[in-house]
């Protein structure tokens, strides 16, 4: 759901694609033996409890046991968060080709940073406008932000245009 919006009611969003590693790596190289994972033992991510399109309480480790594709940004977003989530679902869609079993195992997820106007039904309504496969979370503004916090994502909501 893109409606046109009032330009940038958000001066800065930080758009978060954590918690995936889809290393592509050489098995038969020495250097792939022993290179570890660029952000490990980061102190990114973790506990949330957020509402789903069905106004379900989602927590973290609800994906427990699946790798996890976490993007912030707002249904209302003019430009970068659509193609950001059509770029992943492009992404999502080709390695479920490439690797049915593998991509089985990822759950992308689209956390709003703008509560207030993305209720549950619009993030629902957003996120599947790219994909079924994506989880579109909402809550209480405060529920927001620890998420927010929790992953290192910077936001806040700039001034107000009116045309």
């Amino acid at each position: 759901m893109n409606h046109p919006a009032k330009p940038s009611i958000f001066r800065y969003l930080a758009a978060g694609l954590t918690a995936l590693s889809l290393a592509a790596c050489n098995p038969g190289s020495d250097e792939a033996a022993v290179a570890e994972p660029p952000l490990e033992g980061a102190d990114i991510g973790g506990d949330f409890e957020l509402v789903d399109a069905d106004g379900k309480t989602v927590k973290w480790n609800d994906f427990a046991g699946n790798f996890r594709v976490v993007y912030f940004g707002y249904a209302f977003c003019p430009d970068i968060c659509p193609n950001d989530m059509a770029q992943l679902a492009r992404g999502l869609a080709a390695f479920e080709k490439s690797d049915p079993g593998k991509s089985a195992m990822i759950q992308p997820i689209f956390i709003t940073i703008d509560p207030e106007r993305d209720t549950p039904p619009v993030v629902g309504e957003f996120t599947r406008a790219f994909s079924d496969d994506f989880i579109g979370l909402t809550g209480t503004p405060e529920q927001v932000r620890a998420a927010a916090d929790t992953f290192r994502v910077y936001y806040e909501r700039g001034e107000e245009v009116n045309n």
